[in-house]
């Protein structure tokens, strides 16, 4: 995988927490960092994906047939992102 490079201004009080936190667990600071970002944007992500299937009940439910439970509903949908 290609990496590049980022130059980063951080203040010297966060460098330090940043880089206790590496040596807690035994990563260097660039690998923490890299570590860091890459959770939170999976957590963005993963919300993202929640709320969207949240709208599609939603939406689905005003739809919902007489003969139909909602919850198989919402499951159907769900299958279809």
């Amino acid at each position: 995988m290609e990496k590049k490079q980022l130059m980063l201004r951080i203040p010297y009080s966060l460098w330090e927490e940043l880089n206790k936190m590496a040596e807690d667990e035994f990563r260097s600071l660039n690998a923490q960092i890299e570590y860091m970002l890459t959770k939170a944007v999976r957590n963005k992500k993963t919300k993202a994906h929640v709320v969207a299937e949240e709208l599609m009940d939603a939406l689905s439910y005003g739809d919902a047939s007489d003969d139909e439970p909602r919850a198989e509903q919402g499951r159907r949908s769900r299958a279809s992102i």
